[in-house]
């Protein structure tokens, strides 16, 4: 997934790059056309206005707040001189009305649009990291800090797993499992041990009783 937006942004980039050189090379034609012929004034205007627009509108999209307004504001009148100098060009060229406004107005619309979705992919991907979509890792089921529960499970595992059939616990036994898993739901103790409920309930009590006389002894 990570690739592919990857391989995305990397296009939108290339695009915008030659959408905006696009912008440059027009504008610097009017720009010979009209006060800064054969200058090197008619690059530095022609650079500044058709880059302008793609980093304002770039920084547009990625900000929040005040700096979003102002950003929005420049890459707004950046859109609109470059639009003009743009329509003018093609239309001292000689194309029709509905051809010059479609080059004058798309070039500058396509490079902001570019600009825009770059940043949104990149605030996409970072919202939702690789290893979101990485396969998650299979816990083992006996750990030194599990649950009551996958304590219980590791218990019984050995005799779920044993080719002879496991023996049947006296109620000593099964209490000594329970006080050393640490289970206290009386469902579990019968699921566990296959045992009636009532017994169940009647060997956590008797768990409860022991622990309670070693603690008094204890103390």
């Amino acid at each position: 997934m990570q690739s592919v937006q990857t391989g995305v942004s990397r296009v939108t980039l290339l695009l915008l790059a030659m959408l905006t050189i696009a912008s440059v090379l027009n504008i610097h034609d009017m720009a010979v056309a009209t006060h800064a012929s054969g200058g090197l004034a008619a690059w530095i205007v022609s650079i500044a206005v058709g880059g302008t627009l793609s980093v304002l509108a770039y920084v547009a999209s990625i900000t929040d707040g005040r700096t979003r307004t102002v950003a929005t504001v420049f890459a707004v009148f950046a859109a609109g001189v470059s639009t003009a100098l743009q329509i003018s060009l093609f239309l001292e060229r000689g194309a029709a009305l509905p051809v010059s406004l479609a080059f004058g107005v798309g070039v500058p619309f396509f490079e902001v649009a570019l600009a825009v979705t770059d940043s949104m992919l990149r605030r996409y991907a970072h919202a939702h990291p690789a290893a979101e979509f990485a396969p998650q890792r299979t816990r083992r089921p006996a750990q030194m800090r599990a649950e009551p529960a996958q304590m219980a499970q590791a218990y019984a595992e050995p005799a779920q797993n044993s080719a002879e059939p496991a023996q049947k616990l006296t109620p000593a036994q099964r209490r000594a499992q329970i006080a050393e898993s640490g289970v206290q739901d009386a469902a579990q103790v019968a699921a566990l041990f296959g045992v009636a409920m009532r017994t169940a309930q009647a060997d956590l009590a008797a768990v409860r009783t022991a622990t309670l006389q070693t603690n008094s002894h204890g103390a």
